[in-house]
């Protein structure tokens, strides 16, 4: 429709003067643009562990419902809906789409579903529907909640507010949505993230699974941002996690430290760029490379990919390839690039300035295209010699707003992507558009999307293109389009349809597709899918040369690439000996010079595939020789002869200038005359080279002389660290070179002929390392070595104390740090703060420790200062904590009438107060450091006085008070305590307790008040076992009548 919006602009009367590129159709261009250093580097700014996730809560049925109404009200990016194509009039094609595939794949039984299950409903206006597939399990997101499914589609995790895993950490307080799920095959991770700005400060949140389960526990962190980072989409790189955005105002690619995200560390590094190459087409995402399978080659930079189109301005129909260079050392050091402009064919995305594009049956309500970026994932492959992109972008195939979907593979070529193979596909009269595309580990590709027009309504279909089919590079999707869901209803009162949905390949075998995206369940609410598909492999003869050029005579190995599992080859090498094989991996003799067809039929046993490659192989035929190839002479000047066999132009050229050629070349060979200087040296030699287009020969011719001579005096030296020059005498009879040497001194001169002094001037030492040079001379037939060793710098750390003792209570102490190198502390304990950390010199360094508060253990801390390959230990011992207990009184006697005695408690300790006695009470029973507690105690109605003590306890200290109250006088005698006897007392497995007088009750009590015995009407005598019992302090307490009888037995 770019003519329509051509006319828009003209009724208007505006006029655009923008730079139009020029476009001829499919080819490359460097298209570098600027190389720019990152606008900014940080770190995380808030880290956690968290888990396990399904035991998140999930959304009762009352709180889904809720939140779908709430999602449908919202209106997102509402200032980015009208889109504007300045250059419209100028831009290409001119009629249709020059890739347009118009009919469907007839390529049968090879697409197949094998799940096809509900995922969650969503009132979001768009969904952003997305998912991956893992090991065990499929994970799913839409706006605002997730959930997760085993592979069969039962409910593992139901859905769940998305903030819900983010919760408590910066910005997880606003559940905003566009979330991207991705599994990281190479780490065995899931990745999730989500941005927050809408409401709020910017911040930008990603969890990282901890294993692979996805229900287990996770690592969050959360970065601060500048600027909103809409329509955030990510990609997994060897080296970082690596995202684009939506950021119109700069801002906007970014990576992050995946390696330290892949361990849990607290602070991963974000490097962030301004991209100074950003198509005009307003709202724009440039989407970063996705890694599935083998990483790219070490050091290989990030890749990021876009589309341009011609109707922007900035130039022609292209996809534009940018590379983040990252270095986590010293990230300053970071660059991105627009390195290439990749020319395609021409392709149309104005569906119209807004976005009212897809057509639906029944309503006048269009859906939105999203035709301005490319399409989620752009999916990076490594196959070894092949490294491959796939990706997609919605286009106007006619003219009329009927949507295709343009889809590319790029292949690198030496360091070059190109184009391998592209098309449209488009094979009737509805639309289709939002795809996702991605190829497998045996190069099969898939592509979901969505479908809708008058007659259709919105629907989840998919295609693919098999791997014979890719190996002939085709453009064509050549597999059977399938129905994943056939939709019912039109979206009515919203035009936003979805931003993206997602094609991932299963890690389990690399070769299932996992497809989710959206449908309509009613004209205001969306259900989604989740379905695997499986492409049968099929039959495609396909192979390879080892060596497809070679001269006449050479052998050729073949290797057979076909797929499909043949179970024969066969063969035909036009030229060849063998001239047919059936043979897997044949090796073929060619005799004869010239260009060889190659044929290549496989079978299974029932079908065939025949691959014919024209004029693969080339045979060349070449003679060059010279004979004989070597001669040896006398020191006298003179000539020797060689005959050249040679069939091709050619030349001769010396390495020396004491020997001519004659001819020096020519178009046919003969007798050559080389003729050489007489040698008053030493033995030298001279390589005459004769060469033609694609062959050398070489002549060597050696002259003698006298013996060479090479010596060095000294051979070695030792030296000090200072900067300083030493000579050396070199004695010789020739021409000599310095081999080798080190880059911390200069030797002169470097070469020579004869003797010479060698000056060797030397840097200083600024290391705490030795080090040595070897200093290689060379002549001909004879070398020497000097060896330089250089000393270093000894390193020194010193401190005024070796060991220090303190008390319980927190403080700090100074040691004195002694050092001629920088030292770190390298260990320390967390109850001792050091400061400072580092130094050097003389340095008064603080040890802030912490109370101990243990009344058991002195603890000790081991402080390392380490620096310049030497350390020095500081060793901390704190004394445990002195526990105190005292009362103001241990002895009180009473009168026989009810009363009350208060106590006070001097302690830094938890005491406890016990008692054996049922005529007195305490009150409080416990406390904590000095307090009081009161003793009350009823009357006494015996005519004899009574005891009893009264326990205080706290950790191993007791504290006893005596009670005597005196005899009520008008009281009747009862049982007294002379009339009772227990032992042994110390006792180890049994006591016994001897009563005079019958006995009510016995009761034994630990220290804790807890009863550990009781005996009713025992026998005057009683033995009590005691072999279970801990050993401690027990309370015994008799009763007769009103009488109570109290003592105490230690257990040992």
């Amino acid at each position: 429709m770019k003519n329509l919006i051509t006319a828009i602009f003209i009724g208007l009367g505006l006029i655009f003067s923008l730079p139009i590129g020029a476009q001829q159709g499919q080819g490359n261009s460097d298209g570098q643009g600027e190389k720019v250093g990152p606008v900014s580097f940080s770190k995380a700014i808030y880290f956690d562990r968290v888990g396990p996730l399904i035991d998140f809560p999930a959304l009762t049925p009352e709180e889904l419902i809720a939140l779908d109404e709430k999602e449908k009200t919202k209106v997102r990016n509402k200032s980015l809906q009208f889109r504007s194509y300045p250059n419209a009039a100028n831009a290409l094609p001119k009629g249709p789409d020059a890739v347009w595939q118009k009919e469907a794949g007839q390529t049968r039984n090879v697409g197949n579903i094998i799940q096809n299950f509900s995922g969650q409903t969503t009132g979001s206006y768009p969904p952003d529907c997305n998912g991956s597939a893992g090991p065990n399990h499929f994970f799913q997101e839409v706006n605002v909640k997730y959930s997760i499914y085993d592979k069969t589609g039962n409910v593992v995790v139901p859905p769940t507010n998305l903030n819900t895993l983010f919760a408590g950490v910066p910005g997880g307080n606003t559940n905003e949505g566009d979330p991207i799920l991705l599994y990281d095959d190479n780490a065995d991770r899931w990745l999730a993230a989500e941005f927050s700005g809408v409401s709020g400060p910017d911040y930008m949140m990603i969890a990282i699974s901890v294993t692979d389960d996805p229900t287990g526990d996770w690592y969050r962190w959360s970065w601060s941002m500048n600027g909103f980072p809409d329509y955030m989409k990510f990609g997994v790189w060897e080296d970082g996690y690596y995202m684009g955005t939506n950021t119109t105002s700069g801002s906007d690619i970014y990576v992050f430290e995946r390696e330290e995200m892949l361990i849990g560390a607290t602070s991963p590094q974000m490097v962030k760029f301004d991209n100074p190459n950003r198509p005009n087409s307003g709202f724009h995402c440039v989407l970063p490379a996705d890694c599935d399978g083998d990483y790219a080659p070490a050091g290989t930079p990030g890749i990021f990919l876009t589309i341009n189109d011609d109707a922007w301005g900035g130039g022609g129909d292209a996809l534009w390839l940018f590379e983040l260079d990252v270095d986590w050392g010293t990230p300053s050091n970071s660059t991105f690039q627009r390195t290439q402009q990749i020319a395609v064919s021409p392709f149309d995305s104005n569906f119209g300035s807004t976005w009212d594009n897809i057509k639906q049956p029944g309503t006048g309500q269009e859906l939105d295209a999203i035709n301005q970026i490319l399409m989620y994932r752009v999916q990076y492959r490594n196959f070894g010699t092949e490294k491959r992109i796939v990706c997609n972008h919605t286009v106007d195939v006619d003219g009329t707003d009927h949507a295709g979907i343009r889809w590319y593979e790029l292949e690198l070529n030496g360091d070059t992507w190109e184009i391998r193979q592209e098309g449209t596909y488009a094979p009737d009269e509805h639309s289709r558009w939002m795809g996702s595309i991605a190829m497998n580990g045996t190069k099969d590709i898939a592509l979901g999307y969505s479908a809708s027009s008058t007659t259709k309504y919105p629907s989840i279909y998919y295609c693919g293109q098999s791997s014979v089919e890719n190996t002939a590079a085709t453009g064509i999707m050549d597999i059977e389009e399938g129905v994943i869901k056939e939709g019912t209803v039109s979206q009515t009162g919203a035009n936003r349809w979805g931003d993206y949905s997602n094609m991932s390949v299963d890690p389990a075998d690399d070769k299932t597709f996992w497809f989710t995206t959206e449908y309509m369940i009613s004209g205001s609410s969306k259900g989604s899918k989740i379905a695997s598909l499986y492409f049968a492999e099929l039959l495609g003869a396909s192979f390879t040369a080892g060596s497809p050029t070679i001269f006449v005579g050479g052998t050729v190995d073949f290797t057979d690439l076909s797929t499909g599992n043949p179970t024969s080859w066969a063969w035909t090498f036009e030229g060849g000996d063998p001239a047919t094989s059936n043979l897997q991996n044949p090796s073929v003799v060619y005799p004869v010079a010239g260009t060889y067809d190659v044929t290549l039929t496989v079978g299974d046993g029932t079908n065939t595939n025949t691959l014919v490659r024209p004029d693969y192989i080339l045979v060349k035929e070449e003679i060059l020789a010279i004979d004989p190839g070597a001669v040896t002479v006398g020191i006298e000047a003179g000539s020797t002869i060689a005959a050249l066999l040679v069939n091709k132009f050619w030349n001769a050229t010396e390495d020396c200038d004491w020997v001519t050629v004659s001819p020096s070349g020519g178009i046919s060979g003969g007798n050559i005359t080389i003729s050489y200087d007489a040698n008053t040296g030493v033995q030298r030699e001279c390589v005459i080279t004769f060469a033609t287009a694609t062959a050398s020969v070489d002549f060597i011719l050696t002259q003698t002389g006298v013996a060479e001579i090479l010596s060095l005096d000294p051979m070695s030296a030792t030296v000090d660290l200072a900067a300083s020059s030493i000579d050396v005498a070199l004695t010789s009879n020739t021409s000599w070179t310095l081999a080798e040497t080190c880059d911390w001194l200069t030797v002169a001169p470097e070469s020579g002929d004869g003797n010479a002094v060698l000056t060797v001037t030397y840097d200083e030492n600024t290391t705490f390392d030795d080090r040595e040079c070897l200093i290689h001379v060379a002549a001909s037939t004879i070398s020497s070595d000097f060896t330089l060793l250089q000393t270093g710098i000894q390193a020194s750390i010193t401190t005024n104390t070796a060991s220090e003792t303190v008390a319980s209570d927190p403080a700090s102490i100074d040691v004195e740090v002694t050092s001629n190198v920088e030292w770190s502390v390298d260990e320390t304990c967390d109850w001792i703060t050091v400061t400072p950390e580092t130094g050097i010199g003389s340095t008064t360094v603080t040890f802030t420790y912490l109370e101990n508060e243990s009344f058991s253990d002195q603890r000790s801390c081991q402080i390392n200062f380490v620096g310049g390959g030497t350390s020095a230990l500081v060793e901390i011992i704190q004394l445990a904590k002195v526990a105190e207990l005292s009362l103001n009184t241990y002895q009180e006697e009473v009168t026989w009438q009810q009363g009350n005695l208060p106590v006070e408690v001097t302690s830094n300790l938890n005491w406890v107060v016990t008692t054996p006695c049922e005529w007195i009470t305490v009150d409080p029973a416990s406390g904590s450091q000095s307090g009081n507690f009161t003793i009350s105690y009823v009357e006494n109605p015996a005519t004899t006085e009574r005891n009893c003590t009264v326990f205080v306890s706290g950790i191993e200290l007791i504290k006893e008070l005596s009670i005597t109250q005196a005899a009520h006088p008008d009281a009747i005698d009862e049982l007294t305590a002379n009339q009772i006897s227990l032992f042994p007392n110390p006792a180890t497995q049994s006591f016994t307790i001897q009563s005079e007088r019958p006995i009510d009750q016995i009761q034994v009590v630990d220290i804790a008040g807890k009863l550990v015995a009781e005996f009713n009407q025992p026998e005057k005598k009683l033995a009590i076992n005691t072999i279970d019992w801990e050993k401690g302090t027990y309370f015994v307490k008799i009763t007769q009548k009103k009488t109570v009888i109290t003592g105490t037995v230690m257990i040992r």
